[in-house]
């Protein structure tokens, strides 16, 4: 008997382990100035933050597929993130108070870094 029970937690212990993503991924809730102050504690992670879509942009990738881009605003301290929403494009007018859902990424580049969050969701 012991043996059927050890071998049917084994065999669910190996499914949890060979089955990626079986619980969903925990967003944070934050602020841009937050993410702002402390990048690294957010870099590659799922964040959910409010604030004003500004220097909003219809782009084309290199594919030729077209995205929008603009800058988060936090209204309070002035701080921006990039936000890059790759799934197509958005009506936003400028201004807009949106929330945003998506990986925050800390990108290098020749000057430093950048603050971006790839979106996966965004709300009017």
């Amino acid at each position: 008997m012991t043996h059927k029970v050890s071998a049917a937690i084994l065999a669910a212990s190996v499914c949890f382990i060979l089955v990626p993503n079986v619980f969903p991924i925990t967003a944070f809730e934050t602020t841009v100035a937050e993410i702002v102050k402390n990048p690294d504690k957010f870099n590659q992670g799922q964040v959910i933050v409010q604030g004003k879509a500004v220097q909003i942009q219809q782009q084309t990738t290199q594919q030729g597929s077209p995205y929008t881009s603009f800058s988060l605003l936090d209204a309070n301290t002035g701080d921006k993130i990039a936000v890059e929403y790759l799934q197509g494009t958005l009506d936003l007018k400028e201004s807009t108070l949106v929330t945003v859902q998506g990986d925050f990424y800390k990108k290098p580049t020749k000057a430093g870094f950048v603050n971006v969050i790839q979106a996966i969701l965004v709300q009017e």
